[in-house]
């Protein structure tokens, strides 16, 4: 095990203050055959000149340190990717660091139990507490939440030619790994004899932002495996949104944004109101305000009823723009960050009142359920359609006899002109006038 090459590749992005303790715990490694790969993603700040230096007292023989313009993490991992030369693998975050025994430990569990991606605990270690605990391998588990973490230890026999997809900003490590599990079958193991030392901060990569990307990049992952393992991603959709829908619109806001001509929306003019399943939301607005844009939560989500009422006349104001389907007094938003956009310049009064009722999309005992309330919709609309076709079919027999009448008539016309305007029509006719005038 002591022959074995294993390739650590370190990326840094503006780490100056970490990237030192970083690689001198990679120099502090007991297995001692490593190849050392420092990526530097066009750091801004002293990392560069950190790493440099610190470099200088790296006791491998095969250290390489490559820097390139910003690029991101992801696709800074896939050209760090195409570099090794170990028969294994790992990345480490320039912020993160090794125990001592941490390579050694997880080669140990891969080459006793015949398996190809090794993972372990996530710590804290500003307070000790575990961030990530690596539970035993399950994949219904797996696909419910990510407990892999990106510096794990990898066979490189077993990549192929799979890589981080750069076209997905959260997640990425998820992807890489379920991809390695059920594209290349790879084998995972927990290690539970060593753990990763993983700052977490208030804002960095550590976090995982806020809602709406999350659920975007984690239906996004599940769709790319879904031939695959489409039992199980069902299963495991089933339980994660039953589990955390309820709670992510339980962290949602109603937000109502507001501009003048000219101005763009942000931030620094918004009110802000708790989301409810069912709500009512009066508001005041500066008399000056053109334009009012209502983001009803971050989420998809569909109502009965979406309703802006201008309280001095007590009359609806209908949307110049949504980025979802009204359908009659329905607000279907399909997509993430649902918006309402209302032109409110000839309100004098900028008092209003906000109106929303949600379908129920939970319970399908409820009466309300939403299968429930569109099949009844779609049974009335095809009655609708029904009387309708017959109402065109009696229309088209009226119009058919009109047109025949009006062809008749029309052949009548020509039929009288052609005849007072013959000459045995034109010769009487001057006789007549003739005497008339002798009269």
């Amino acid at each position: 095990m002591s022959e074995t090459l294993v390739s650590v590749l370190v990326t840094c992005y503006n780490h100056e203050k970490y990237i030192e303790q970083c690689l001198r715990s990679i120099f502090n490694q007991t297995h001692k055959n490593i190849e050392l790969i420092v990526l530097n993603d066009g750091s801004t700040d002293n990392s560069g000149q950190v790493i440099k230096e610190t470099l200088k007292d790296s006791p491998y023989n095969k250290t390489h340190y490559f820097v390139h313009d910003n690029s991101g993490v992801v696709r800074t991992r896939n050209k760090g990717l195409q570099l090794i030369n170990g028969d294994f693998f790992l990345f480490v975050d320039s912020d993160d660091y090794l125990e001592e025994n941490y390579v050694s430990e997880l080669l140990h569990s891969l080459e006793n139990n015949d398996a190809d991606i090794a993972y372990c605990n996530l710590v804290n270690p500003e307070n000790g507490a575990v961030v990530v605990q690596a539970r035993d391998f399950d994949l219904n588990t797996f696909l419910v939440g990510n407990y892999i973490s990106s510096t794990s230890l990898v066979r490189t026999s077993v990549l192929g030619d799979v890589k981080y997809d750069d076209s997905i900003k959260q997640l990425e490590d998820y992807d890489f790994f379920l991809n390695l599990v059920l594209v290349r079958n790879a084998k995972p193991i927990a290690n539970h004899s060593t753990f990763l030392n993983y700052r977490v901060f208030d804002v960095s990569r550590s976090a995982r932002g806020d809602l709406l990307k999350f659920y975007e990049a984690y239906i996004y992952i599940l769709n790319k495996y879904q031939t695959i393992a489409s039992d199980e991603i069902e299963r495991a959709i089933g339980i994660h949104f039953d589990k955390n829908i309820n709670l992510a619109f339980e962290n949602q806001y109603v937000k109502i944004y507001y501009i003048t001509d000219g101005e763009n929306f942000s931030e620094d003019k918004v009110l802000k109101f708790k989301f409810e399943e069912n709500g009512c939301v009066l508001f005041n607005l500066p008399e000056e305000v053109t334009t009012v844009r209502i983001d009803l939560s971050e989420l998809p989500s569909f109502y009965k009823r979406v309703a802006l009422i201008n309280q001095e006349s007590d009359t609806e104001i209908l949307p110049s723009y949504s980025n979802g389907d009204i359908i009659g007094n329905y607000v279907m938003f399909k997509g993430y960050d649902p918006q309402l956009i209302y032109d409110v310049s000839t309100s004098t009064q900028k008092t209003f009142k906000l109106i929303y009722e949600m379908f129920n999309v939970d319970d399908i005992n409820r009466d309300d359920y939403i299968a429930k309330t569109l099949s009844q919709d779609l049974l009335h609309l095809q009655k609708q359609v029904k009387e309708l076709e017959s109402y065109r079919i009696n229309y088209k027999q009226v119009n058919d006899e009109r047109n025949y009448y009006k062809q008749e008539l029309e052949k009548m016309i020509v039929a009288y002109n052609s005849v007072t305007h013959s000459r045995r029509w034109t010769i009487p006719t001057t006789i007549i006038n003739f005497f008339r005038r002798k009269k």
